[in-house]
């Protein structure tokens, strides 16, 4: 990440953590937007034309977008590594020792 860089080492940690966090929330917002407006774009080309309905707006889309994300993907996306162990975001996600060996 561009304001998270290597030279930031001699930075002390609670400032690093924080650039870390801020850059993960631009990126989600800069994600968040662009994916809201592709649905708005597909929904607007696709569906007037296959069935017969209206277009909608840029909200529209990202509110369609963040309910396909709930309802289909959930809130659980990956497993993530934390200190050397997997760990699910809300612990959808089984640990490998814990799945049985068949």
């Amino acid at each position: 990440m561009i304001c998270c860089s290597s030279t930031s080492e001699h930075r002390p940690r609670a400032l690093r953590v924080a650039c870390h966090i801020a850059c993960g929330l631009a990126l989600g917002l800069v994600l968040a937007a662009v994916l809201g407006l592709a649905v708005m774009l597909l929904w607007n080309h696709l569906m007037p034309q296959l069935f017969h309905l209206s277009t909608i707006s840029y909200c529209q889309g990202l509110g369609l977008f963040i309910l396909g994300r709930l309802l289909f993907g959930g809130l659980c996306h990956r497993p993530r590594r934390f200190h050397g162990h997997r760990h699910g975001h809300c612990g959808c996600h089984k640990k490998e020792e814990e799945t049985p060996n068949h």
